[in-house]
């Protein structure tokens, strides 16, 4: 590991997924649109 950082592995977009889905799976994403409309999908989809 390099001096300053704070894991052995980059943080990237897969990486949060995957550990939202094991500690939180039952929680939905919310993504808001200008429209006013709205889209719900849950991590393990």
């Amino acid at each position: 590991m390099t001096d300053g950082e704070m894991q052995a592995f980059p943080l990237t977009l897969d990486r949060f997924l995957d550990h939202a889905a094991k500690w939180h799976p039952g929680v939905e994403v919310v993504t808001a649109r200008g429209d006013g409309s709205s889209e719900r999908i849950g991590y393990e989809a």
